[in-house]
């Protein structure tokens, strides 16, 4: 039986490559690190996000 999706996972990953980004600029931000930092897989990451550039965009909204 699948796990039921955790609603509190998009914002963590979005919290996880926001710090990335603040410590180290848009270079530091890679998906293997950002889902680390979020306690979670490469692939969820993608999932939510679909990939860097989408990821990016978010951060640099949350950072207005």
């Amino acid at each position: 039986m699948p796990r039921p999706p955790d609603p509190s996972l998009p914002p963590r990953i979005l919290a996880a490559a926001h710090a990335l980004w603040s410590r180290g600029g848009e270079a530091a931000v890679t998906l293997r690190d950002v889902a680390r930092r979020a306690g979670t897989t490469t692939p969820s990451v993608y999932a939510h996000f679909g990939d860097r550039g989408r990821l990016m965009r978010a951060v640099r909204s949350l950072a207005r």
